[in-house]
């Protein structure tokens, strides 16, 4: 094999100085050791993704042995059959919201001091379609035991109503509540018009 003529005086330079030749032996030399660990770190990093792999299916495979899945998915289903019925049926989204808020009106109204009602427009859920959410934002100044009077008063209502966020402050004579309480509604089918 014929090298190139401007690589011919490197060539005659390296096989005439024993210690260049030297060098570039040890250079290539930690060259193959460099490969051969990153070659190991690259092993050991798929063996633990394969290990993480294998675990991960066995925890599957443990579960898929179970014989109360049955009972659990009769559970859930009781569950949703449950919190389905505690939706209230409603004619129309604006009629929803004017109920949700008379409802925390007429609970707001019992308390000994004055709270501050806000209510926002109704939102139609996804899934399922013929629900919407009402939401609504209940504050004032009360002590925390009457706060948590008024908390258990709406989770006994007898309709769909969550608390998804409480702020209660009480430091001495400062004393502050905010709720944001959801209620839902089931729309009702309209009969078309003959």
């Amino acid at each position: 094999m014929k090298l190139p003529a401007q690589l011919s005086p490197l060539v005659a330079q390296i096989r005439a100085n024993p210690r260049l030749q030297a060098g570039l032996g040890v250079i290539s030399a930690i060259v193959l050791l460099w490969l051969f660990l990153l070659l190991g770190d690259w092993r050991q990093a798929r063996i633990a993704v394969l290990q993480a792999s294998q675990q991960r299916l066995e925890q599957t495979r443990n579960l898929a042995r179970q014989k109360d899945w049955a009972e659990r998915a009769e559970q859930a289903r009781l569950l949703a059959d449950a919190l389905q019925a505690e939706i209230p049926p409603a004619a129309s989204p604006g009629l929803a919201q004017a109920e949700f808020q008379g409802w925390l009106r007429q609970l707001a109204d019992t308390q000994p001091a004055s709270l501050r009602l806000d209510v926002q427009p109704p939102v139609r859920l996804e899934a399922p379609a013929d629900v919407v959410r009402v939401t609504a934002t209940l504050n004032g100044s009360l002590p925390p035991s009457q706060v948590l009077q008024l908390i258990s008063r709406i989770e006994s209502r007898q309709s769909l109503a969550t608390i998804p966020m409480m702020t209660l402050r009480s430091d001495g004579l400062n004393r502050s509540f905010s709720l944001t309480i959801q209620g839902y509604y089931r729309l009702q089918a309209r009969e078309p018009q003959p």
